[in-house]
């Protein structure tokens, strides 16, 4: 390859530069989230904690059914020439909870699921009593709205 046909490189990090990028990086202003009062500040302690745990819980619960489903089925060959959809217990929770509470892989994966769906909706209706608390009513208006969304498009329209 000839000079005029060479690609450009890109430059290369030395280990000292890169040093003072990281030592400019740490000194920089960290962000200090804004709360008008202490009842704010543990609304938004309890509302992240919760969230970390319902996903931890979630991710938990997903992987244990999967363990329990691939050593009970994992050394099946599965038959892909014909569509089989979910068993009818998995298309309700009370049956996805009695499978669960069974031992059945695949329930205790739409366990985890439905977990994992539940979180954002506890987060709202968590807010909602928070902001009520602590007496702000337009976020309580809010919340509720979002709230109402939230229940309704899990509840659809009866009939």
């Amino acid at each position: 390859m000839t000079e005029s046909t060479r690609p450009p490189q890109e430059p290369k990090l030395s280990v000292i530069s890169f040093l003072m990028l990281r030592k400019r990086w740490e000194k920089r202003p960290k962000p200090q989230p804004v709360f008008e009062s202490e009842a704010e500040r543990k609304l938004a302690v309890i509302i992240s904690t919760m969230l970390r745990s319902g996903i931890l819980f979630s991710a938990s619960l997903v992987l244990l059914g999967g363990i329990l489903y691939l050593s009970r089925y994992g050394a099946f060959t599965p038959y892909y020439q014909v569509f089989t959809g979910e068993p009818t217990p998995l298309r309700s929770w009370r049956g996805t909870l009695s499978w669960a509470l069974t031992f059945h892989g695949r329930g205790i994966i739409q366990l985890g699921l439905l977990v994992l769906l539940a979180t954002p909706v506890t987060r709202v209706a968590t807010a909602l009593v928070g902001f009520y608390l602590v007496g702000d009513r337009m976020y309580v208006v809010v919340a509720s709205i979002v709230l109402a969304t939230l229940i309704f498009s899990f509840v659809g329209i009866p009939g």
